[in-house]
């Protein structure tokens, strides 16, 4: 999916480069590899777009790695997109904590109609607040 992208990206790009360019762009160094069999668990994504866009709370059952089945409400902050795997950022009531949740490991999803009792804004700079604070001290992101 990624790759898919990126190339599609680039070959866009070069073909509205002038020529003396289009070799460079070759060369940039963008990687975007492939890791085993994509997997493509969209069932449920609008569901959770619409909720972080209405800004309403989700009832989820959730299966762990381990296996173990629990019930959450959360209030989903932000999706994130990596190759065969989509997460959701939210705040879980459960754990009373920011939490992130594998789609694909969410059996069952259904919106509550219950608005956040804050914003997403304030939700998603809390949730990039601790995210920074978790990063080991001496070590700043890639990007």
């Amino acid at each position: 999916m990624l790759t898919q992208a990126v190339d599609t990206a680039l070959a866009k790009i070069g073909a509205a480069s002038p020529k003396d360019l289009r070799q460079e762009i070759g060369e940039i160094g963008l990687w975007a590899p492939r890791f085993g069999k994509p997997t493509r668990h969209t069932t449920g994504l609008h569901v959770i777009r619409e909720a972080i866009r209405r800004e309403h709370k989700l009832h989820i059952l959730y299966t762990s790695l381990a296996e173990t089945e629990t019930e959450r409400v959360i209030w989903p902050v932000a999706l994130a997109f990596f190759e065969g795997v989509q997460l959701v950022a939210a705040w879980c009531e459960l754990r009373a904590d920011f939490q992130h949740f594998r789609v694909d490991r969410i059996a069952s999803l259904e919106t509550l109609g219950i608005p956040y009792p804050r914003t997403r804004k304030d939700l998603a700079r809390q949730w990039e607040q601790a995210r920074a604070s978790e990063r080991p001290r001496g070590r700043e992101p890639l990007c």
